[in-house]
């Protein structure tokens, strides 16, 4: 069976109906969706009832009655007041406030009856965990269910038995797969972002490994691509296959201007809002032809002035030109480490006065980021 893997559409209509227009010549059996169907945009019903339609229940393990493989999302539990509002940046609250006054009957209880977690028998011997955020932490309710590489992989591993997990959360194409054990009883985890390591093809094959996946967000991809991100999984091939569609943001902003006038610049052009990502997007192509990787945790970012920000950001999840060997070891175990936590701060000493990304980062010099928020 072929099974189509969307998550976060988060309430962006055009760009649902973009991916649903080119699964049509998919050919998919079933859709499965990993959560946060509102929140941001002006569509969060519509998206909500679309998906409704879409995703056809079906047996799952340990329930009597056929559910739709539908996991709840944070902002799901938001719209609904089951999380506080101090768990949401304040462009998300702002929207989910608004959401929450204009929802119908109707759609509260499809969002109250959502279940957290699933587990679903794909085909004859390949099941697959559903959460939003990770199996530690389902929904994303406590601020720490992000899975953003290996060691959170593996951390995660701990709380699912299937062999395939599908995670949502971060916006950020993700692949992780566990590997030959370092030590008995740890076995090693290795990721792959889709950012940069996009399999040939679009297509990475499996076999009896357990595995991780993130087919990234429909409706607010933050990998500096703008375009909608979802995934294919098909069970006979034992391949997972990566999409992404091209959709008009600019439709989805005037949208959300008629239905918010005095909406956030964050969801519109500024602080990372889909016309900023599109404009970060189109210039990163050029980048260092030799360098080294850095992996930020993205889910503690308090978005800074401007374009500054996502071109930080792009920078360091992207090749970075490798800084003079005294310096590049400390920097690069100064960002692992923060990212096991999933907090960082942005110091003078992370980028020396001669790296050649000092003007990128010029504007966050000693600017904090203390406080995990959903974003």
């Amino acid at each position: 069976m072929r099974y189509a893997i969307l998550s976060d559409v988060h309430g962006n209509l055009p760009a649902l109906q973009a991916v649903l227009d080119d699964l049509a010549g998919r050919a998919v059996d079933a859709l499965l969706y990993l959560g946060d169907a509102v929140g941001y945009y002006a569509d969060s019903c519509a998206v909500a009832k679309r998906l409704a339609e879409c995703v056809a229940p079906r047996s799952c393990s340990g329930l009597a009655a056929p559910q739709r493989p539908w996991v709840a999302g944070n902002h799901e539990w938001g719209a609904i007041g089951r999380l506080a509002p101090q768990l949401f940046s304040p462009a998300a609250l702002f929207a989910l406030k608004h959401i929450r006054a204009d929802m119908p009957a109707a759609t509260r209880e499809l969002l109250a009856g959502l279940p957290e977690r699933l587990e679903i028998e794909l085909d004859a011997g390949l099941a697959a965990t559903l959460v939003h955020a990770s199996p530690a932490d389902p929904v994303g309710a406590t601020g720490a269910g992000y899975v953003e590489n290996g060691e959170d992989a593996r951390e995660a591993a701990q709380f699912f038995s299937t062999q395939i997990c599908l995670v949502g959360h971060t916006h950020c194409p993700l692949i992780c797969r566990e590997a030959a054990e370092q030590r008995p009883g740890r076995p090693r985890w290795e990721a792959a972002e889709i950012f940069d390591d996009r399999p040939p093809g679009n297509r990475l094959v499996f076999g009896s490994e357990r595995l991780l996946f993130n087919p990234g967000s429909v409706g607010q991809p933050r990998d500096g691509d703008p375009r909608a991100a979802y995934a294919v999984l098909d069970t006979t091939a034992r391949a997972f296959e990566l999409w992404r569609v091209a959709y008009d943001i600019a439709e989805t902003q005037a949208r959300l201007r008629a239905w918010l006038s005095d909406a956030p610049a964050a969801l519109l052009d500024a602080r990372g809002g889909l016309a900023e990502r599109r404009r970060v997007a189109r210039h990163s192509a050029a980048r260092p032809e030799n360098g080294y990787h850095i992996r930020l945790s993205t889910s503690a970012v308090r978005w800074g002035p401007g374009a500054a920000a996502l071109a930080f950001r792009q920078a360091c999840l992207k090749r970075c030109a490798r800084p003079p060997s005294h310096t590049s070891s400390r920097a690069a175990a100064i960002f692992a480490a923060a990212t096991r936590q999933n907090k960082w701060r942005l110091r003078r000493n992370f980028v020396p006065p001669n790296h050649p990304q000092t003007a990128w980062c010029a504007a966050f010099r000693g600017e904090a980021v203390s406080n995990t928020v959903h974003t």
